[in-house]
């Protein structure tokens, strides 16, 4: 069997046990990704929606607007309850300064999964 139908019968493997563990009830989900040699899955934590009040830390797991340096502080006002992506949520809120003072008003399209509350 060569290298490529091997792969390809690896990612089926892993997505198949990822949906028969979430059908059990036992994780949020898996992710596939692809690893050096071989696919790997991991599992998704599960992430509380935010809350009006609640101030989260968004980086690049939230979304690739905020990598690196770019790394915001915002204090959530309001969660759109509209339908999006999975996973997705548009939170409306103020930036965070250095001494804890609103700066700016944004909206923002971030993952869920990538929130980290501070």
């Amino acid at each position: 069997m060569d290298r490529r139908r091997r792969t390809h019968n690896d990612l089926r493997m892993a997505i198949s046990n990822a949906v028969r563990a979430v059908a059990v009830g036992k994780t949020a989900g898996f992710r596939v990704s692809p690893g050096a040699q071989e696919w790997v899955t991991e599992p998704v934590r599960e992430q509380r929606q935010p809350r009006p009040g609640d101030v989260v830390r968004l980086t690049a797991e939230a979304s690739v607007q905020f990598a690196g340096d770019r790394s915001i502080l915002l204090r959530v006002i309001s969660v759109d309850r509209r339908a999006t992506y999975a996973g997705w949520v548009w939170l409306t809120g103020y930036t965070v300064g250095k001494h804890g003072d609103a700066t700016e008003r944004r909206e923002v399209f971030v993952r869920r999964a990538g929130l980290t509350m501070a």
